[in-house]
C-alpha cells in the first residue's frame, strides 16, 4: 500500500475505517493504517476534509497523543499512517479489570489532559473522546487517538443516522447533543464522562436509544458516582462534576485547569493515605512494642551478680542437684493435679448444659457477625426509584437469574440495589459477573 506500507494483520476498527498493523518498508518500523470506508471514498467533500484534516493533525506532536505519520490514496482507497501502539484500548482495560482505583484513573486523567492542551494549543478540538480513543502503550504512557476524524463526523451526520455515533453519544456534551456550536469545553465534559466511568465502571447515563441517551445528556442531573463506589474520595466526586456541568461556561475553561484540579485531588488522597497508614503503624506500635524497647525497659544483672553466677555454675554441688529434682517433681505432680481439676471442671459443665430431654434445642440462625467471612457481591443497578429496581429486577428473572432488590443507605440517601448473588470466592463472582455481562448487563459489577 502506498507503495511502501506491507500490511500485517487486522487489528481493529468499525464501520468506518478498519485499522490494520503495518510494516514501514523504508524507515523499518511498524505502523497502523486506518482505512476510510469504501461507501466513504466516494463522498468527494469527505475525502477533501479528510485529508485536511490529517494534514492539521499531522503536525501534532506530543508524547501523549498517537502521532500521524502520512496520508494517502491507494486506487479508491484513502488511507492515514499513524504511530504503532502495542496495546489495550481503556474500553478493553475498564471491561476486564472493573472500576479503577481513584490513583489510577486521575493519573490516566492528567495524562489525557496533557495531550488535549496540546491538541487545543493548535486550535483542534477532538469532539470524540471516549475510552475506545485511548490506548496504554508498553511502558504506561497514555495515547489519546483519531483526532479531526471524529469532527467531520459530526459535521455531516445527526443521531439518526447509523452508524455513524453509536458507541460515541455516552460520552457526548450537552452542545453537541443539542447540536450547537463545541470549543475546548466539551471535550472536557467528554474527558468527565470517562473519568466517571473509570472509577465506577459505568457511563453516567446509558438507555435503549441513542435520543435517549442525548437527551439525558441536556436534561438530567448527573448521578452521584458514590451511588456506584460509596468509597470514592471526595475530591475526585468534585472534579466530576465540574466536568459535567451541563453549562460549558461552568465547566473547566482549559485542559491545563483541569490537570491541575486532578493533582490536587491526588495530592488529597495521596495524603489521606499517608495519614491513615501512620494511625495503623501507631496502633500497632502501641499493641506490640519494638523488640529494642522491650529489650531496654528489662533489668539487667549487677556485676556481682553476673560474678557469682558464673564462679558457682562449674561447682553445683550433691544437694543443689537434689533440690533441683524435688522442684521438678513438685512441678509435675502440680501439673497433673492442675489437669485433673480442669477435666473434672468440664465434665459438670457439659452436664449442667445438657437440656432436658422434652426441652428442643434451637439451632443458630447464622455465623456469628464477626466471624463473617468476607463475601463477593454482584450488583447490577442502584437505583433512587423502586420501581426501576424492580424493572430491571423482572429482566434478570426473565433470563433465569435469581436476584433480588436491596434497600441500603448511600451518601445519606435511600437507594435500591438490584443484586444477583453473594459469593465466598472471587472467581465464582466473576464468572457468574461475565454471564451478566454476555447478557447484555454490561453495567454489573463486584463490591465486596
Amino acid at each position: 500500500m502506498g507503495g511502501r506500507y506491507q500490511i500485517i494483520q487486522h487489528v481493529g476498527g468499525g464501520g468506518m475505517a478498519k485499522v490494520y498493523k503495518a510494516k514501514d518498508t523504508i524507515l523499518d518500523r511498524f505502523v497502523a493504517i486506518k482505512v476510510m470506508n469504501e461507501i466513504l471514498s466516494h463522498d468527494r467533500d469527505f475525502v477533501r476534509r479528510f485529508i485536511q484534516e490529517a494534514q492539521a493533525t499531522a503536525k501534532l506532536s506530543h508524547p501523549n497523543i498517537m502521532n500521524v505519520y502520512d496520508a494517502g490514496r491507494e486506487g479508491q482507497t484513502y488511507f492515514m499512517v499513524m504511530e504503532y501502539v502495542d496495546g489495550p484500548t481503556l474500553k478493553k482495560w475498564i471491561r476486564s479489570r472493573g472500576a479503577l482505583s481513584p490513583k489510577e484513573a486521575i493519573s490516566i486523567a492528567m495524562q489525557i489532559c496533557d495531550g488535549l492542551a496540546h491538541a487545543h494549543a493548535n486550535g483542534i478540538v477532538h469532539r470524540d473522546i471516549k475510552p475506545q480513543n485511548i490506548m496504554s502503550a508498553p511502558d504506561g504512557r497514555i495515547k489519546v487517538t483519531d483526532f479531526g476524524i471524529s469532527r467531520i463526523l459530526r459535521s455531516s451526520s445527526t443521531l439518526t443516522k447509523t452508524g455513524t455515533v453509536m458507541g460515541s453519544v455516552h460520552y457526548f456534551s450537552p452542545e453537541q447533543a443539542r447540536g450547537s456550536d463545541i470549543g475546548f469545553p466539551s471535550d472536557l465534559y467528554s474527558l468527565g464522562v470517562v473519568l466517571f466511568e473509570m472509577v465506577t465502571g459505568r457511563v453516567p447515563f446509558d438507555g435503549e436509544e441513542n435520543i435517549n441517551v442525548a437527551l439525558k445528556h441536556v436534561q438530567e442531573p448527573v448521578p452521584d458516582p458514590r451511588s456506584f463506589n460509596p468509597d470514592l474520595p471526595d475530591e475526585c466526586c468534585r472534579v466530576i462534576f465540574k466536568a459535567l456541568e451541563k453549562d460549558p461556561g461552568r465547566r473547566y475553561q482549559s485542559a491545563e485547569e483541569m490537570k491541575r484540579a486532578l493533582q490536587q485531588a491526588m495530592s488529597s488522597i495521596r495524603k489521606s493515605t499517608i495519614h491513615t497508614h501512620a494511625d495503623v503503624q501507631l496502633s500497632k506500635k502501641a499493641d506490640h512494642p519494638a523488640p529494642g524497647v522491650e529489650q531496654s525497659s528489662r533489668q539487667l544483672p549487677s556485676r556481682n551478680d553476673r560474678l557469682r553466677h558464673t564462679t558457682l555454675q562449674p561447682m553445683k554441688s550433691k544437694r543443689t542437684a537434689k533440690m533441683v529434682k524435688r522442684f521438678i517433681f513438685i512441678g509435675f505432680a502440680i501439673i497433673l493435679l492442675l489437669s485433673a481439676l480442669k477435666l473434672a471442671g468440664e465434665i459438670q459443665t457439659s452436664v449442667s448444659a445438657k437440656p432436658p430431654a422434652n426441652q428442643k434445642t434451637e439451632s443458630p440462625r447464622g455465623p456469628d457477625p464477626g466471624t463473617r467471612t468476607k463475601m463477593y457481591k454482584i450488583i447490577v443497578g442502584t437505583f433512587a426509584n423502586k420501581q426501576n429496581a424492580e424493572k430491571l429486577k423482572s429482566r434478570l428473572q426473565a433470563k433465569g437469574v435469581t436476584v433480588f432488590v436491596d434497600q441500603v443507605q448511600i451518601a445519606g440517601k435511600t437507594r435500591y440495589r438490584v443484586q444477583a448473588g453473594a459469593f465466598r470466592n472471587r472467581e465464582m463472582a466473576e464468572e457468574q459477573l461475565k454471564k451478566l455481562q454476555r447478557n447484555g448487563f454490561e453495567h454489573a459489577h463486584i463490591v465486596n
